[in-house]
C-alpha cells in the first residue's frame, strides 16, 4: 500500500496562496482557512494520489477536532471528490515524527510512504521518506517528481522538465 502522511498549512496552503486570497476572504474562521487551500498544491496531490494508487493519512494538526468525514467535505469543495483519506495521526507527542512512527508501527501492511510536510520534525528513519515543502510556495511539481520517485514510478519527462527549468533560471533574479 502507498501511503502519504499529510501536513496541510505549509504544504496545501502557503506564503503564496494566502496573499493570493487575502483579498478574497477575511481572516478569521476555521471554515474560512479550509476554503484557502491552494488549488495547484490540491490538484498535484491528488494527481499524485491517482498515479501512484496512495492513501491518505493526515499528519497536520487540522486533524484535531476533525474526523475523516470532515476531510472529505472539505477536500470535496475543493473538486475532488474521491478524496483517498485513510486515517489520522494520533496526537500524543510534540514531533509529527513519533505520531508517524506510531502509526506505522500500528500498520505493518504499509509498504511504502511518504511525508509531505513543512516542519523538519521527523525521525532520522524517516529522512529517506520525508518530502521538504516550502512553506513559501506550498506543494509543487519537483515535489510531485520526488513523489513518485519514492513510490517506484519515476515520471522522466517531468523530471526533465523541472530540471531544465530550475538549470535555466539558476542565477536569475526577479524583482
Amino acid at each position: 500500500m502507498n501511503l502519504i502522511f499529510l501536513d496541510i498549512d505549509g504544504v496545501l496552503n502557503s506564503v503564496d496562496s494566502a496573499v493570493a486570497y487575502h483579498n478574497w476572504l477575511p481572516k478569521g474562521t476555521r471554515a474560512q482557512m479550509e476554503d484557502r487551500l491552494d488549488p495547484v498544491a490540491v490538484g498535484l496531490l491528488r494527481r499524485l494520489c491517482i498515479e501512484a494508487d496512495a492513501k491518505i493519512v493526515v499528519s497536520s494538526t487540522w486533524r484535531m477536532g476533525r474526523t475523516g468525514e470532515n476531510f472529505i467535505e472539505i477536500f470535496r469543495r475543493h473538486g475532488w471528490d474521491d478524496f483517498p483519506y485513510l486515517d489520522k495521526t494520533p496526537v500524543r507527542h510534540t514531533e509529527r515524527g513519533y505520531e508517524i512512527q506510531e502509526w506505522l508501527d500500528a500498520h505493518p501492511e504499509v509498504t511504502n510512504y511518504v511525508i509531505l510536510d513543512d516542519d523538519s520534525d521527523m525521525l532520522d528513519s524517516q529522512l529517506h521518506n520525508f518530502i521538504h515543502v516550502s512553506n513559501v510556495n506550498g506543494f509543487r511539481l519537483k515535489h510531485y517528481c520526488k513523489c513518485l520517485r519514492l513510490f517506484g514510478q519515476p515520471d522522466e519527462r517531468l523530471e526533465k522538465q523541472v530540471n531544465f527549468v530550475r538549470q535555466t533560471c539558476k542565477g536569475v533574479q526577479y524583482v
